[in-house]
């Protein structure tokens, strides 16, 4: 019986070793920050690339049908860090937004909100842990939707073996998503750089989470998306919404029940891990770790 929520197989043996290695690209960052969309601009604009229909964890394995698979489960931020340490057949993409934009959106049909700011830096906290490893690569959401053929070049560089097909700037005319990808995604059109700045059509929501969270002015500011606190006059007059939020302690217990969850997934993927023989030599040859692509400014998104 599988230890693997009831796969036959963990992702470590279903990888394989040497020319049948598959090598997995994995998504991550917070929900709403568009790993949707990142993921299925692998799929799309890069060659011989298989993908899941939407999500799938980590610790499910990736099926051995393409030389790569992109998937991506963007809380896994929270527990990839020491698999990609262990697993070299294991890339990550970490895709980082405005924290405005991604506390603003909505869920469909729900009429609410769904990511609040605390959440949202609890994984940019976890990033952090990840940043500067030769297999892991930041993708600014504001500068995909804004120059998204550089933003390929970056993913091509530090993954070499990721072969181009389409530019990212064609994959409105390319992509073919399935339902559960196109609803998350709002559906394809081409990037739109005009959707940054959508959050300034929910200031109420705004305001209520920067009244509870003050520290995301300076937040905002370390990461680059402002140059001061000035952004805060548009919520001057403005209501906020306030939307019912869960209780500390039911936080509190909620992260220690997953904590104690996915430690256990981690340990049997680890262990399974160090059952595959290693090739004596790998079929891709990491580079040299460097520091994380610096972020840049954003002034007046």
């Amino acid at each position: 019986m599988s230890v693997w929520d009831g796969q036959e197989d963990s992702p470590a043996t279903a990888a394989g070793t040497g020319t049948g290695t598959v090598r997995r690209v994995h998504v991550v960052g917070c929900p709403r920050s568009g790993t949707t969309l990142v993921a299925e601009l692998i799929a799309t604009c890069f060659a011989d690339v298989g993908h899941d229909e939407h999500e799938l964890s980590i610790f499910r394995p990736a099926p051995r049908t393409s030389p790569v698979y992109a998937s991506k489960k963007p809380m896994d931020v929270k527990r990839v860090a020491p698999l990609l340490r262990a697993d070299p057949h294991l890339f990550l993409i970490c895709v980082h937004r405005d924290p405005r934009a991604v506390i603003t959106s909505e869920i469909a049909d729900e009429g609410r909100y769904r990511i609040s700011y605390d959440r949202w830096e609890r994984c940019i906290d976890a990033a952090r842990a990840l940043a500067g490893h030769p297999r892991y690569l930041e993708v600014g959401y504001e500068r995909l939707v804004s120059d998204p053929d550089a933003v390929q070049a970056d993913v091509a560089a530090r993954f070499p073996f990721l072969v181009r097909r389409h530019a990212f700037s064609e994959f409105a005319r390319h992509a073919q998503p399935t339902t559960p990808a196109e609803i998350a995604m709002g559906g394809v059109r081409a990037l739109d750089a005009n959707r940054n700045a959508r959050w300034r059509r929910h200031l109420p929501r705004v305001k209520a989470e920067l009244l509870r969270h003050p520290r995301m002015i300076d937040v905002l500011v370390e990461l680059g998306y402002e140059r001061d606190a000035a952004w805060t006059r548009v919520l001057d007059g403005v209501v906020p919404h306030d939307q019912p939020v869960k209780s500390r302690w039911r936080v509190v217990l909620e992260e220690l029940d997953a904590s104690v969850r996915y430690g256990i997934k981690q340990r049997r993927y680890l262990r399974d891990l160090a059952r595959v023989p290693q090739p004596e030599t790998p079929a891709w040859s990491e580079p040299a770790a460097r520091p994380a692509p610096q972020r840049t400014p954003r002034y007046g998104s």
